[in-house]
């Protein structure tokens, strides 16, 4: 369903304090490290592989087409990770993905670019699991770089926040509840 060029943006720049302060896109489960999960899923709908990361950057080399470290000083949170993204982006859209959901489908990535070919005014596309907003699996057009620049400037981390002054579009994700569910702390991996 690839129709436009997009960017995919793996979100890997956490400290990993639930995990015992590990690099969690790196930890392994059944066999392959978290990221390769989100590379893997996103692999047919972009033309560029971004990961963010603040530490193991050699490690997430063999990934992605780009890895960056956050602009500011590092583990700000996602937003900062966000507007790196777009920063260094060169495409209009950007797929946004955390690296410890291994669980979500493709189904899930194809509703979030329809709804971004059918609502054009939007400016982010955001999952909606039935129970809870998802706002780390979304799509953001870069247009919103200044805006995100500007509510980080003024003290502003919660992404849902940002999202909703952005003319966001929500996407309810009907019956995959499950294909949501992160990875966060040792015993989610057994």
């Amino acid at each position: 369903m690839k129709q436009r060029p997009l960017t995919g943006v793996i979100l890997a720049g956490g400290m990993g304090l639930r995990v015992g302060g590990v690099d969690k896109g790196l930890m392994e489960l059944d066999g392959a490290p978290l990221v390769q999960y989100a590379v893997e899923l996103i692999k047919p709908y972009v033309d560029a592989t971004v990961i963010i990361a603040n530490r193991s950057l050699s490690a997430y080399e063999q990934f992605a087409h780009f890895v960056y470290t956050d602009k500011d000083a590092g583990y700000e949170g996602p937003l900062v990770a966000m507007a790196t993204a777009l920063q260094h982006s060169t495409t209009e859209w950007n797929l946004f993905l955390p690296c410890d959901t291994p669980y979500l489908s493709n189904a899930i990535i194809e509703a979030l670019i329809a709804a971004s070919h059918t609502h054009l005014d939007a400016n982010v596309v955001v999952a909606h699991d039935e129970v809870r907003l998802q706002p780390l699996v979304c799509l953001v057009h870069k247009r919103t770089l200044p805006s995100l620049e500007r509510f980080l400037s003024e003290g502003g981390r919660k992404v849902a926040s940002w999202q909703f002054s952005q003319n966001c579009e929500v996407v309810q994700i009907v019956g995959q509840q499950s294909a949501f569910r992160n990875l966060n702390t040792p015993d989610d991996f057994c």
